[in-house]
């Protein structure tokens, strides 16, 4: 087992930093003595009394508490306060497991309390500053920890300790949704869950610190390291502000405040972060550049929303949206059975309705819900829906066993019915190894050079298809082997520069959403690539994908809207966050955030999600409950 510890000597810095540059005075640095310990032992530092302090314990076979020790400025090294008495040992069940000792606060009046962690038993220490006498305030045992939960941080506030942490899963998983809660009143113990001020996914992101905030009775959480998927981890720049402490459900709230992650390791890198809850100030530093000092602002900046239209129709089914004509068309769709398949889906061709809200006055062009009649396909028929020339085109195809393309169509907005513009029988080339499978077409969200462009998996290859969208000529454009691991689960594309890059995932433990990378073909070259993305601002919806996406193209940029993220090991959370990937097609992709969240109820199951590029606004919702927008923070 190795430990870093400073007990045993070593370099130590002193920064007085009382400025807000980088590169803050250094006051002393040198190398100090270490303490005479006899074999392993583990420490946990904290302040008390303004001054940095040390408890010294073993932690193999259980939690064996030995001394405490100061830090004396005047000679810079340790020195011994008092030797610990009272609970100071506590047996673990297994000799050569290893336990947790983790400071959680203390009161005026000189009583610290810590955490420990034996096995999945959970125990609540304190110790008299005055004399070093410790006491088991309250447990939590094994057997009532049926969820198994780990601790990691923990914060005394008011009486009570939160503990943070989370569990094993695929790896440890940081929970962010609860806390054990202790109160040191009543000896008892509880899960207490949390609530989200907005609907941004709370993340799976490690801790990097959590400080009580006596001034504003909250908890400040800053957090490190994310994966999400099977990209590579993440450095997570958010910090989070837990308030209402002492309510059924305290609320988290994402604070202004960020903390960047240089890309330059020898210079930039962060390498700690902290919190001073008094100054209320956050420090990190840097490995060349020094200690960076911010304020904590605990402004609320919100993106309101506003609405255009009431609820107008109780006619459920998913909406799909397109603008054209300056008008907003939203086309219901309808829910057509495939027995044959052990499934349905819900598709336009088979009938579906249609209201146009007019974008320029902000009223209906059309009010009354307008029958589209059904084109009578197949059963097994499904389709692709896109804007060209300011027409709206729908492409059909069969997809089980082989893609097969049926027919393209466009609609007559007069006649308010679906015509014919080719047909397309003779494509019958891409065929599986097995007639059961069903493979996933994705269409990308732009087109280019009068190309419409759609991808596809068939067994072991990756193949991108062209349609001539003037003739209605389909042809594989790309057809590339895959390399060896896990296959690639196509979520969306865009067509630019030249390019289609196709965002994807893999099935792991459910779905896993690769946010780093893209997979590119190259139309000139023929060629199929994986690019990385700069990352540093992507989202986390790692159980979806986003799930609205939309390209501008005189900006290249590739909105990314709302998804779905996973919550522990098997359940989903609605995240209602705005991305965008900005530069796609070059080689230096990268993510970008928005300020704008639309909530779960505004957005619905059965959602849209568009953007209005005349007038910078995000418009959203659903005829049962009505038509909603923001405009869009900051622009594109």
């Amino acid at each position: 087992m190795n430990n870093c510890v400073a007990h045993k000597g070593g370099n130590y810095i002193v920064y007085h930093f009382n400025e807000t540059t980088p590169g803050n005075k250094i006051l002393d640095e040198g190398i100090h003595t270490g303490l005479e310990t006899e074999g392993i032992c583990n420490e946990v530092t904290f302040e008390f009394d303004n001054t940095l302090h040390m408890i010294r314990f073993k932690n193999v076979g259980g939690i064996f508490m030995k001394d405490i020790h100061k830090w004396n400025d005047k000679d810079n090294s340790w020195s011994k306060v008092f030797d610990l008495q009272g609970d100071i040992n506590r047996k673990f069940a297994y000799p050569e497991g290893q336990t947790k000792l983790i400071y959680s606060g203390s009161t005026t009046e000189g009583m610290l309390y810590l955490v420990g962690e034996l096995a999945e038993t959970i125990t609540i220490f304190s110790i008299n500053m005055i004399d070093g006498t410790v006491v088991k305030e309250t447990e939590m045992l094994d057997e009532e920890n049926q969820r198994r939960f780990m601790t990691t941080h923990a914060v005394y506030h008011n009486g009570l300790v939160d503990v943070f942490g989370g569990r094993q899963g695929c790896g440890f998983m940081p929970i962010h949704g609860e806390s054990l809660r202790f109160n040191l009143t009543t000896k008892s113990h509880k899960f207490v869950e949390f609530e989200c001020d907005s609907e941004e996914h709370l993340g799976m992101s490690a801790i990097s610190f959590v400080k009580y905030l006596p001034k504003h009775d909250a908890i400040i959480e800053g957090r490190s390291w994310r994966t999400c998927g099977r990209s590579r981890p993440m450095y997570d720049s958010n910090v989070w502000l837990l308030e209402k402490l002492t309510s059924d459900k305290p609320v988290w709230r994402r604070l202004t405040n960020k903390i960047p992650n240089g890309k330059d390791a020898t210079e930039n890198e962060i390498f700690f972060v902290t919190c001073d809850a008094n100054e209320e100030v956050l420090l990190y530093g840097c490995k060349k550049k020094g200690i960076y000092v911010d304020k904590i602002s605990f402004a609320k900046e919100v993106v309101p929303t506003h609405t255009l239209v009431p609820a107008f129709s109780m006619t459920d089914g998913d909406v799909q949206a397109f603008l054209m004509h300056g008008k907003l068309y939203l086309f219901t769709t309808t829910f057509y059975d495939q027995p044959t398949y052990n499934w349905g889906h819900r598709v336009l061709h088979n009938g579906s309705s249609l209201v146009v809200f007019d974008l320029e006055n902000d009223q209906f062009d059309i009010k009354n819900i307008q029958k589209i009649p059904s084109l009578n396909c197949p059963e097994d028929c499904e389709e692709h829906l896109f804007v060209f020339n300011d027409q709206l085109h729908m492409i059909t195809y069969s997809h089980h066993g082989a893609i097969k393309f049926k027919e393209l169509y466009v609609f007559d907005f007069e006649k308010l019915e679906w015509y014919s513009k080719a047909k397309i029988n003779d494509f019958l080339s891409l065929n599986g190894n097995d007639v059961t499978n069903k493979f996933d077409l994705i269409m990308a969200n732009s087109t280019e050079d009068g190309f419409a462009y759609f991808a596809v998996i068939v067994d072991s290859s990756a193949n991108l298809i062209s349609l001539d969208i003037t003739t209605g000529q389909i042809k594989i454009a790309i057809s590339q082997i895959l390399p060896e691991g896990p296959c690639p689960k196509l979520v969306s594309a865009v067509v630019a520069n030249g390019n289609v890059d196709i965002l994807s995932g893999t099935i792991g433990c459910g779905f896993l959403f690769q946010n780093a990378a893209v997979l590119r073909f190259n139309l000139k070259g023929k060629t199929l690539e994986m690019k990385a993305i700069n990352a540093d601002q992507a989202p986390c919806v790692g159980s979806s994908g986003p799930k609205h996406r939309q390209y501008i193209a005189n900006q290249n940029c590739w909105l990314q809207m709302t998804g779905y993220n996973r919550k522990e090991m098997h359940s989903m959370v609605h995240d209602g966050s705005l991305y965008a990937i900005y530069q796609a097609g070059t080689e230096s992709p990268v993510w970008k955030k928005f300020d704008n969240v639309i909530t779960y109820t505004q957005a619905y199951q059965s959602d849209f999600v568009i953007y209005d590029s005349d007038r910078n606004r995000i418009i959203f919702g659903h005829p049962t409950i009505g038509l909603f927008f923001q405009y869009l923070k900051p622009k594109i």
